[in-house]
């Protein structure tokens, strides 16, 4: 069942129409020059959409000549206007803006807890902007961002997936009471798992009821770089690969233009919209099981061997070597074909399947079984089922995209009850392609916890980089955590601070500590809600201040922005003493 189409200016999302790149402004609203000349620079890159920020009434006379202006430059797509705290403002832009972007907390009275009052309350506050969003046919975004739930909606379901689609449940109801279609949903958290699972919920809820509206994909603080990508296109992609989502956004600390390619790449890979077939998303009992080595909870990797590992801060849990000589006499462990394998401490055999059936002879400790899914039959599920020290290594190098990876490997894992499995793949790609390529694979399943451990290998990068990938990929499914995660906030027009160069300096000044969740926000909109789970936080709270947050408290108020980035590193050293 396919999501509605529904018009936002001149595009069309939803239904069969192609998946839309969208992305935001980062300038100040009332610079229009400034905020029309990215526009223009977004619209050239491929958006389709563009957000702009309305955060008074100020600024609505100024995203009116911005949208003015691009269409006397013969720019006529869509302008979506983001509207925080203030639902008054929705009203005065719903005659001339594309699409609303709304905060559902703005309309819902905080203080009622009894369901039936605060549904008239929110029908009330709610109903207005439905009518004039109705008289000129504007779009609403609806959406839950992870961390900014209401109280009634918390005492309720806790910050969760299901809290996030109840919470927009009700505004939903109205829409459709009052025939009111023109509505684009979005469940959205810094988490790929939670982003997964609120639109798994919300796809199916939806569904369930007869009404699949278009749905907007986004993992919010994403933050930038290597980390940035992987992270989004773990929780994107497997999505997109189920046939979930009609338009994306790539939210990067980084100049908004660079979120547009890292977008289309992820389409390119992992769109499978209009498959006649989907991939089977409905795996809550595959979860009960546990993939890991001897059910260490450890997700382990593999890494072919090279001489620099000594110079790694992170190094392989295994290494793969042909020559059963390259061994050094260290605590490293490592496998090697079974036909050169001398019985050793730390050296271990690798068998194709064939040859694991019909040897005797095997390490009492870990025996690796290396083969495609075929060549795995029930008697070699069966003996590696009965046998404690047995790990399978699936090679999935001719399966040729996330659709059939995801299918073919679902289907093995159900006649593979107890055995751990380790993902083998192949690349010849450089930086993003492989970064986006790898994430949403391997990630698409790691992210449901359905394997054991990874074997990245890439022809164009060095190993060093390649395993490196595959431990942010366990950081991004938080299936392993060996690095300080960062998250921050895409830059815009409500940010008073270079964001990204804050990011950098933060990132340089706390990498080291491995575990801690620090966050970057640039303002106090979604910032104190969306990190509270972080262990730090560093939240813009007007020009050239800011506030800094341990767990979610507000620690210290205000402080001059020259000496912040000084202020955490203190904070956080103190701490860790």
């Amino acid at each position: 069942m396919a999501s509605i189409e529904i018009k936002i200016g001149e595009i069309t999302i939803g239904g069969d129409s192609a998946i839309s790149v969208q992305s935001m402004t980062n300038t100040d609203t009332n610079d229009v020059e400034k905020t029309v000349e990215q526009c223009k620079k977004l619209f050239d890159k491929g958006c389709k959409l563009v957000r702009i920020t309305v955060p008074s009434i100020k600024e609505v006379s100024k995203i009116k000549q911005t949208k003015e202006l691009l269409l006397a430059n013969n720019y006529t797509l869509p302008i979506v206007a983001d509207i925080h705290y203030k639902p008054e403002l929705a009203l005065k832009l719903a005659g001339f803006i594309d699409k609303i972007r709304i905060n559902p907390g703005n309309y819902i009275d905080k203080k009622l807890t009894d369901e039936k009052l605060a549904y008239i309350k929110l029908e009330q506050n709610f109903l207005p902007l439905l009518k004039e969003c109705k008289k000129h046919n504007t779009v609403l975004r609806i959406g839950s961002n992870f961390g900014s739930l209401s109280e009634r909606i918390l005492q309720k379901y806790g910050n969760s997936p299901l809290g996030m689609v109840e919470s927009i449940s009700d505004f939903i109801n109205i829409c459709k009471k009052n025939n009111f279609n023109n509505v684009v949903v979005s469940m959205k958290a810094s988490d790929p798992r939670i982003m997964v699972s609120a639109c798994r919920q919300i796809q199916n809820k939806m569904k369930s009821e007869g009404l699949i509206y278009p749905q907007h994909l986004g993992v919010t603080e994403a933050g930038n770089g290597k980390e940035a990508r992987i992270k989004t296109t773990v929780g994107m992609a497997t999505l997109l690969s189920e046939g979930i989502g009609d338009t994306i956004r790539v939210s990067l600390t980084e100049n908004p233009e660079n979120e547009v390619p890292v977008a289309e790449k992820i389409i390119n890979y992992f769109n499978y919209k209009n498959n006649s077939q989907t991939i089977n998303s409905n795996i809550i009992d595959l979860l009960k099981r546990d993939y890991t080595i001897n059910k260490s909870n450890k997700y382990i990797t593999i890494s072919q061997f090279t001489d620099d590992f000594s110079n790694s801060n992170t190094k392989p849990d295994f290494i793969f070597t042909n020559n059963y000589n390259n061994v050094a006499n260290n605590n490293l462990q490592y496998i090697c074909d079974f036909e050169k394998w001398g019985n050793s401490e730390n050296v271990f055999p690798m068998f194709s399947p064939f040859k694991y059936f019909k040897t005797n002879t095997k390490s009492a400790k870990y025996n690796f079984i290396f083969g495609e899914i075929n060549d795995f039959s029930p008697s070699v599920i069966t003996k590696i089922e009965n046998d404690k020290t047995a790990i399978i290594i699936l090679n999935t190098n001719s399966l040729n995209n996330i659709f059939e990876l995801r299918n073919n490997y679902n289907n093995f894992i159900k006649n593979v009850k107890t055995a751990p499995i380790i993902l083998y793949r192949k690349y010849s790609l450089l930086d993003d392609n492989f970064l986006i390529k790898s994430a949403g694979e391997i990630g698409s399943i790691l992210v449901d916890k359905l394997c054991g451990g990874v074997w990245l290998e890439n022809t164009k990068e060095t190993v060093l980089n390649t395993l490196d990938t595959s431990y942010t990929i366990f950081q991004a499914t938080k299936v392993r955590i060996t690095k300080t995660e960062f998250i921050s906030c895409p830059t815009c027009g409500r940010t008073k601070f270079n964001i990204e160069d804050i990011t950098n300096q933060i990132k340089e000044k706390t990498s080291h500590f491995k575990g801690l969740k620090i966050a970057v926000m640039g303002c106090v909109v979604n910032g104190p809600g969306e990190m509270l789970d972080a262990d730090y936080g560093y939240v813009g709270a007007g020009k050239n201040l800011v506030h800094l947050y341990k767990q979610g408290v507000l620690i210290q108020k205000n402080i001059p922005q020259e000496n912040a980035v000084d202020e955490l590193v203190r904070l956080i050293n103190s701490d860790q003493k």
